[in-house]
């Protein structure tokens, strides 16, 4: 690895966020029916599949609804939701090459308290999958699978080595005032590090206890080795 340079991806092949009403019935880990086959319902959900998600503290409807993403809106709760969240940041081998493989690999790993079992395509848009888990004809719980984009790779340069070299899309700023007002939060985090992006993602914003960084997006056909 040159010095002065970490890499940050956005590469996780997919991300899943889920939510889910208090209606019991969870289990531990997925069945193998997870996922399955049904007719769509005659009016599937309309809202946005790409929803932010933000940690927005505590543990009741606000923040739950907050970490969910687009997971939560798609609920048909009586009462309240019960469970909301999303993965953490995934290697390109540690996510699912089909939508089916996102959520049994994220219910495995993660054992997150909704159904795991009976869930099916309830909307597909380009990269997103919407799987709702339904009672009486009513979502009790739901899971958002996304393609994230492969290989995005962005660089901490602290000693300026990659800019002097000509890697670097755009310079690299170690401290910036507050974060771009189009910036969203990815989800993703490293330890205190937190990955926000823009929708045109040409820099990454890491947000760390000590203030906010710009990584710019290295060149085409430059690695890290």
């Amino acid at each position: 690895m040159r010095a002065g340079l970490r890499a940050m991806a956005s590469a996780a092949v997919t991300a899943v966020v889920v939510a889910g009403c208090g209606a019991g019935g969870h289990g531990r880990g997925p069945g193998p029916d997870l996922v399955v086959r049904g007719t769509p319902p005659a009016r599937p959900c309309g809202g946005p599949l790409h929803v932010r998600t933000h940690e927005a503290g505590g543990s009741g409807t606000r923040a739950l609804l907050a970490a969910s993403g687009a997971a939560g809106p798609a609920l048909e709760c009586d009462g309240t939701i019960f469970d909301g969240g999303g993965s953490d940041p995934w290697s390109i081998a540690g996510g699912g090459a089909t939508p089916e493989e996102g959520p049994a690999r994220y219910f495995d790993m993660d054992e997150p308290e909704v159904p795991a079992y009976g869930y099916r395509a309830e909307r597909r848009e380009t990269g997103r999958v919407l799987y709702s888990f339904d009672v009486g004809g009513r979502t009790k719980a739901a899971a958002v699978v996304a393609r994230d984009r492969r290989d995005r790779l962005y660089a901490r340069d602290p000693e300026g080595v990659l800019a002097r070299d000509g890697f670097l899309g755009a310079p690299y700023v170690g401290r910036l005032r507050a974060l771009p007002a189009d910036g969203y939060d990815t989800g993703y985090r490293h330890r205190d590090e937190r990955l926000w992006l823009t929708p045109g993602r040409a820099t990454a914003y890491v947000r760390t206890s000590h203030g906010v960084e710009a990584w710019p997006r290295l060149k085409a056909g430059v690695d890290c080795d």
